[in-house]
């Protein structure tokens, strides 16, 4: 039977291990996929350009003065997952299109995806999702994603 001095030294303990940790001193490398980091910059040269021109984009050359230099638009606008460009709703302005819930679109998707899960973009963030919850997604009025 544990007595109230023993539960006491055995959170002692277990403060001490939690602190201490148990692996190396070295960080551990977390590596975010490409196709996150390349919607994640198309997005939010979609707000910049928004704002900047007062108009959303229309076309991939309208982020190029939103884009660092040297960073291929091309290159940067297709997924590593399927290999096809990403699909990108153009045209949609971010300060007024957010659904009644208060949910901005997604404005730039794969087109396949890989193991049923794609990344999409709304805008500034970047997720995966499952195929179900694409279909059920809010995308742009007049969008729809092929099959």
């Amino acid at each position: 039977m544990l007595t109230l001095r023993s539960f006491c030294f055995l959170g002692v303990i277990c403060s001490l291990l939690a602190f201490l940790g148990c692996g190396s001193d070295e960080p551990e490398a977390i590596l975010v996929p490409q196709t996150y980091n390349n919607m994640k910059t198309l997005g939010s040269a979609y707000i910049s350009a928004t704002q900047k021109n007062g108009k959303p984009p229309t076309k991939l050359s309208d982020l190029r003065p939103f884009v660092a230099e040297g960073i291929d638009l091309e290159q940067i606008s297709r997924s590593e997952n399927d290999g096809e460009d990403f699909v990108i709703v153009w045209g949609i302005d971010f300060q007024t299109s957010q659904n009644e819930k208060g949910v901005y679109p997604i404005v730039i998707y794969e087109k396949k995806g890989k193991n049923g899960i794609r990344f999409i973009c709304q805008f500034n963030d970047v997720m995966e999702i499952d195929e179900t919850n694409f279909r059920a997604s809010y995308f742009p009025p007049g969008h729809t994603p092929e099959p």
